[in-house]
């Protein structure tokens, strides 16, 4: 009896504590899934910065893209290599060039495929 008296008299602090701890967790695991996703997305940002500046260096030397030869096998190595991105795709204004899943190939682009590398994760 003494027990139950004890549970009845603080009740309400307990129930407020317990609610206090469950908003500090749920608050903690948004904030370490929003770096996360941040540090992704900085990660892949990069990877394409990277890619491109290297692919505009040899057309910036007048080599047009039918000049390469193996370029589908290094985009794939880079998707195998980083598996964070979902997938690899080139774009050109009139739609997507290369994608590491081939039904992809010949699609529109993005609405804004303005750039020629694009990488995503999800």
């Amino acid at each position: 009896m003494a027990g139950f008296m004890f549970f009845q008299r603080y009740r309400l602090r307990w129930s407020f504590i317990l609610l206090v701890v469950l908003a500090v967790a749920g608050l903690t695991i948004i904030s370490l899934t929003t770096l996360y996703q941040s540090g992704i997305r900085s990660k892949i940002q990069a990877l394409a910065n990277s890619l491109e500046y290297r692919l505009d260096s040899a057309f910036s030397l007048g080599l047009k893209l039918d000049d390469f030869s193996g370029l589908e096998e290094v985009l794939s190595e880079y998707r195998t290599l980083n598996p964070d991105l979902a997938y690899v795709a080139m774009t050109r204004n009139d739609g997507v060039i290369f994608h590491t899943d081939p039904a992809s190939v010949g699609m529109p682009g993005p609405p804004r495929a303005m750039s020629l590398m694009k990488m995503c994760c999800w």
